[in-house]
């Protein structure tokens, strides 16, 4: 398996668009999994700047590895603000133990990711998805029907409390071009780039050098692989699952994706273990099991708190 990397490449005056504006290259290049796993475990993280629209402390990093510089996003532990629900401290291994789920089942929604210490804080450290911030669940669901079904069993299987719309991300393969204003430095585009909301950075003309277009003219998706991120509120024990994907709702479950859930149902506690407390994971087993027994998508209730806020 392979994946893509994001590295930030500035250019000098004569490369750029025009004599008014200065350009990044922010490239996509192809890295291995193995290598991407072993980089993000032990590989020294220079921390680039803070993402923007974060309520918990995300930020941005880069881990350099022989040729390559793989950006990751690190969640320390003790940036999170307090939630009345989920225990302090403890959303940067939730976001792991979604991973573990995830790699676990074969399905590959999630970006590698693992907890260690960065600054010598507790933090999860994720894979960095190159990804068009205007793309979304709502935009790329159509024609994406099998993807979009494993999102929605494994966010029940997880009990996601907030699968918006903009957590699932279709991995770009293609470099981007990042057009400035006039007399930024390299060091504080940078973290420009990564205090811009999705509409700054539309309004910025941030855009792809490349696309595929069906023959209507509309971007082509058939090709892109998708990813779920930010699955720091999962595994509580309360019946928590807010999402966007209700589509399948009361639906059977596909027979491939039961197979999964079946072959992974003695696995979920060595997986979780080090990550979510004891009561967790017997909730978690227990979704497993009624999923086996009862085979079915949930039903959307209008009682309940299904959708999240904001929905993207």
């Amino acid at each position: 398996m392979t994946l893509r990397t994001f590295t930030i490449h500035p250019t000098t005056s004569q490369d750029s668009a025009s004599d008014q504006d200065e350009t990044l290259i922010l490239r996509c290049d192809t890295i291995d999994f193995s290598d991407a796993c072993i980089a993000l475990g032990t590989g020294e993280i220079k921390i680039i700047g803070q993402l923007s629209n974060s309520s918990n402390g995300a930020l941005l990093g880069e881990i350099e590895n022989g040729d390559t510089k793989i950006s990751v996003v690190v969640k320390p532990a003790m940036y999170e603000n307090p939630l009345y629900d989920f225990e302090w401290g403890t959303l940067a291994k939730r976001e792991v133990g979604a991973y573990e789920i995830s790699h676990l089942l074969g399905w590959n929604i999630v970006p590698p990711t693992v907890l260690r210490d960065v600054r010598d804080m507790q933090s999860s450290v994720q894979l960095f998805i190159p990804h068009d911030p205007r793309e979304h669940y709502f935009t790329l669901s159509p024609g994406r029907r099998d993807i979009m079904e494993k999102f929605a069993a494994f966010d029940y299987i997880i009990n996601n409390a907030d699968r918006k719309g903009g957590h699932i991300l279709a991995e770009k393969t293609d470099s981007f071009e990042l057009f400035l204003e006039p007399d930024v430095s390299s060091d504080s585009a940078v973290t420009s780039m990564t205090e811009l909301s999705a509409d700054d950075r539309v309004a910025s003309r941030f855009h792809a050098t490349q696309h595929t277009l069906n023959e209507d003219g509309s971007p082509s998706q058939s090709t892109s692989h998708l990813w779920g991120i930010d699955h720091g509120l999962s595994f509580h024990i309360e019946d928590k699952l807010r999402t966007v994907i209700w589509e399948f709702s009361e639906e059977p479950i596909s027979i491939s994706l039961m197979d999964d859930v079946n072959r992974i149902h003695a696995h979920v506690k060595e997986r979780l273990l080090p990550l979510v407390s004891a009561h967790e994971i017997e909730a978690t087993i227990t979704r497993v099991e009624r999923l086996l027994m009862n085979p079915y998508h949930r039903a959307l209730d209008a009682n309940d708190r299904a959708f999240p806020w904001p929905l993207v």
